[in-house]
């Protein structure tokens, strides 16, 4: 074997082999640390919406409990005083729906007959009990409910609580309710965060017979649901359709490509106050930056895998040729003379060959001094 071509080759080869594999392992645990990081960020998408329905829902009991404790509020619902009720609360709810949304404000006695609507006072009264479990609920045993629910107007964050009369018997129950628009446009501004709400067609359909009727345009459908509200519904439809949405019954997530840009997606089911499904709220966050960083990794990666290969390679063939092959050379070239019965030269800079080839140079060096005594002498003289 060819010491110069086929050592080097094969060092240069196994050190090629090695960058090679533990660049792909570190490419593969690199890609690990993203899809975790995507992960990573889908849960906090999670945790973010369920703590924004928290805070949505404790906001609109806090509000409720607040009107079910007024004096003028339990006096004037056990004398179910529908024009009284109105006027008392009237200012309340403008300013509370100017100001963080609110939508629904309506007085309720029992077992469910909505008394009067403050935020539609021209309405008039209605049995609820065919639709509204709550009601019946909160009224049977007093104990307050929140949560999202149809009403005839659409779909809301509703807190229902009970109202004492002056004399402290149950007098009926106050319904607050939170549109689910500025919760979403708060998940976009805050957290950058695409949210959308599916509501079921068919109860939507049921229950909520003054619901505008472009809300229920085929535009807004995906399979069995409607849109209800989006902060970005061009890129919603990219990304969540009829197969995504199914019947959930656990939070859902993935990642979608829409236009190059990859979309990591989280679909959360919602129930209704009784417990049964009503919707569907997604949100839908740009992940190019995780995956642009992944990217990058991967090209620098392969850039200072050539590096390291083309550094070994050069220093295997400088040890190889510098520090082996030159030397050696020398040595086989005086080794040859004394071969073919010549004296020859000393060999030259021994003091920087390996420690190795110094010892061969040193028997050369004694073995050419004899050679000397013989050409100059004799045979007989050499003894």
């Amino acid at each position: 074997m060819n010491v110069r071509n086929h050592a080097s080759a094969i060092l240069i080869g196994v050190a090629t082999l090695t960058i090679a594999t533990t660049t792909a392992i570190s490419t593969q645990l690199f890609s690990g640390m993203a899809t975790a990081v995507e992960e990573s960020q889908l849960d906090l998408m999670q945790a973010t919406v369920e703590s924004k329905l928290r805070n949505a829902e404790a906001s609109a009991t806090t509000r409720a409990a607040w009107i079910a404790e007024q004096p003028d509020v339990r006096r004037l619902l056990a004398a179910q005083d529908r024009e009284g009720l109105v006027a008392a609360t009237r200012g309340s709810f403008q300013r509370q729906h100017d100001q963080f949304g609110l939508e629904v404000m309506q007085f309720d006695v029992p077992p469910a007959t909505l008394l009067v609507r403050v935020h539609s006072p021209d309405r008039p009264s209605e049995d609820l009990s065919s639709y509204r479990p709550s009601v019946v609920a909160v009224n049977a045993d007093r104990a307050p409910r929140h949560g999202v629910e149809l009403s005839r107007s659409g779909a809301s964050l509703i807190a229902v609580v009970p109202i004492a009369a002056p004399d402290g018997a149950h007098a009926g129950s106050v319904e607050v309710g939170l549109g689910l628009g500025p919760m979403l446009d708060d998940l976009d501004e805050s957290f950058e965060l695409d949210a959308s709400f599916f509501v079921l067609e068919e109860p939507l359909r049921e229950i909520s017979t003054r619901v505008d009727p472009t809300m229920l345009d085929d535009d807004n459908r995906v399979g069995s649901y409607l849109k209800w509200y989006s902060t970005n519904w061009a890129l919603t439809r990219s990304l969540v359709d009829a197969e995504d949405l199914g019947s959930l019954e656990e939070p859902a997530r993935y990642t979608r490509t829409v236009d190059g840009v990859p979309y990591g997606v989280l679909l959360v089911p919602v129930r209704n106050i009784s417990g049964e499904p009503i919707g569907v709220i997604s949100v839908a966050r740009d992940f190019s930056s995780t995956r642009a960083a992944a990217g990058r990794s991967l090209v620098w990666q392969a850039l200072l895998a050539l590096f390291a290969s083309v550094v070994i390679a050069g220093g295997i063939l400088v040890v190889i040729r510098g520090l082996l092959l030159r030397p050696l050379a020398r040595v086989s070239v005086a080794m040859g003379e004394l071969a073919q019965g010549q004296a020859g030269t000393t060999i030259a800079d021994v003091e920087s060959m390996p420690e190795e080839l110094q010892e061969i140079a040193k028997h050369h060096e004694t073995m050419r001094a004899r050679q000397a005594v013989r050409t100059l002498y004799g045979p007989g003289e050499s003894s």
